[in-house]
């Protein structure tokens, strides 16, 4: 604001400006007017659509509005969902709302009416929001095979680029030389690591490059490191082949103990799209739960909504990986890994 150095102003408010100028208080605050008219319930939800699709913000995923975040604990970007009450607080702030006042014969600005949040929350269809697939946290290969960088959300992958293409310095024509320097700086990670065979070397770096490239395939195997003895190394390369996935510091969870469980727990980590699932120091062997090995051979999993009687589909592209003492797959589990080789006297890596 301004005001005359000599006090001429004095006494005067914004209102005056803008009567002056012969412009609004809604034009001033510089956002649309979304009118709550009687009788125009589908035009109003559809331009209250409209408007969360223009910030840039919001996008539909499993029949749901969510929103990408970043957890302020671990500040990892991720998926979640817009409740009906947040919801409320999304229109007030993409729109300027009026109703009808039939005293003062004209329209005054009011809050949101909550019946059209609860009916955004609850219509599980959206004709203009954006589908959002996941999250990428690095240029990727997209399923045609082409390199996308693209920072935000991508309209051809339907994927939200997290991280900034400046901070990665990538070839634009890639020789056979530049892709054996690649391999070796791989392989000079796992320096550290003791193999027993370079078969067992090479699981390894097919962790760390399904890592990379895991949200360009539809599936892709769980990695499971084992060792005989504790202090092995085993969660040590684990977070190597996570920092394939994402820059932060992974996060790893204990492993179900029934397939109920495994449902649950996958379908509340999947929903967030999250780079990595990692079952750490687990104690049994794997067991073929059903939940699990859908998730390992299916591009998405489907299972009901804790508390309430509704469904939600997830993409699983995600690294899964696990690792444990003297573990290993049982039953359905073994013919659903690719291969099986020992990785190590100490250490060994199945996927």
């Amino acid at each position: 604001g301004f005001r005359c150095l000599h006090g001429h102003c004095s006494g005067r408010r914004v209102g005056d400006l803008l009567n002056f100028l012969g412009g609004s208080h809604a034009e001033a605050r510089m956002k649309p007017v979304i009118r709550a008219v009687a009788g125009e319930l589908l035009g109003v939800l559809d331009a209250t659509e409209r408007e969360m699709s223009a910030t840039g913000k919001y996008f539909q995923r499993g029949g749901k509005i969510v929103k990408v975040i970043t957890d302020p604990g671990t500040s990892e970007m991720l998926l979640i969902d817009v409740g009906k009450r947040e919801l409320e607080k999304v229109l007030a702030g993409v729109a300027y709302w009026e109703r009808y006042d039939s005293r003062a014969k004209a329209f005054i600005r009011t809050d949101p009416p909550s019946k059209y949040a609860q009916i955004l929350h609850e219509c599980c269809e959206y004709k203009h929001l954006p589908i959002l697939a996941g999250i990428i946290r690095h240029p990727f290969l997209s399923p045609t095979g082409a390199l996308s960088s693209v920072r935000g959300y991508d309209p051809s992958t339907c994927l939200y680029g997290a991280f900034d293409p400046a901070d990665f310095d990538i070839p634009e024509d890639p020789t056979r030389a530049d892709a054996m320097r690649a391999l070796s700086l791989l392989q000079g990670l796992l320096s550290e690591f003791a193999f027993k065979t370079d078969v067992d070397r090479s699981a390894a770096v097919c962790a760390m490059l399904t890592a990379a490239v895991r949200q360009a395939l539809p599936v892709a195997p769980m990695f499971l490191t084992t060792a005989h003895d504790v202090g092995s190394g085993k969660s040590c390369i684990n977070q190597v082949f996570k920092a394939f996935a994402t820059p932060r510091e992974g996060i790893t969870s204990k492993l179900p103990a029934d397939d109920a469980e495994c449902a649950k727990r996958l379908l509340s980590s999947l929903r967030r799209s999250p780079p990595a699932i990692d079952f750490d120091n687990v104690v049994t062997d794997i067991q073929a739960f059903p939940s699990l090995c859908s998730v390992l051979t299916s591009e998405f999993f489907e299972d009901r909504l804790l508390q309430v009687s509704e469904m939600l589909i997830v993409s699983t592209r995600c690294l899964f990986l696990a690792s444990g003492n003297n573990v290993g797959p049982t039953q359905d589990m073994a013919r659903r890994r690719s291969e099986e080789r020992r990785v190590g006297k100490e250490c060994r890596s199945r996927w």
